[in-house]
């Protein structure tokens, strides 16, 4: 019974006959090149960016420089992070990028299963408030031929 598998739901025929369906609340697979292959968040150096090795949420961090901290995008619709000053190459271990903002600050990007999760570490007391808080781009939607700009 594989072609009943989902993303997020199992179902196969038991020895007496009757059939069980598991079903998870996220994603436990995904397709890749036309088979199923269990989700993997750990991260993956593409020419692109940093990228999950298979998610059902295609997100893309930055491998530093100016430009988005993180994209995310289901084919028609994006989402993304930005970050007002350059950013340093990440340090990646497993799902997570951090990237050193100063002495005493890190931004963590997370690969998780529904998008991304992104935070702010501090390694002692700030000197003042935030100086370089993230914003979120627009998403440029196709509308009848025409192109409109959408706030996410």
């Amino acid at each position: 019974m594989t072609d009943e598998r989902t993303e997020t739901n199992t179902v196969w025929v038991n020895p007496d006959g009757t059939v069980t369906s598991d079903t998870s609340l996220e994603p436990i697979r995904v397709r890749k090149d036309d088979a199923w292959v269990p989700v993997d968040l750990d991260l993956e150096h593409l020419a692109t960016g940093w990228a999950p090795k298979a998610s059902a949420n295609p997100v893309v961090f930055s491998s530093g420089g100016d430009g988005p901290a993180a994209k995310l995008s289901d084919g028609t619709k994006r989402l993304w992070l930005n970050w007002t000053k350059t950013l340093p190459a990440p340090s990646v271990s497993g799902a997570s990028a951090t990237y050193a903002l100063d002495a005493n600050t890190d931004l963590v990007l997370t690969a998780v299963s529904e998008g991304f999760e992104q935070a702010l570490g501090l390694k002692g007391r700030p000197a003042q408030g935030p100086r370089d808080p993230p914003s979120v781009g627009p998403d440029w939607v196709g509308s009848a031929g025409r192109r409109r700009r959408r706030r996410v």
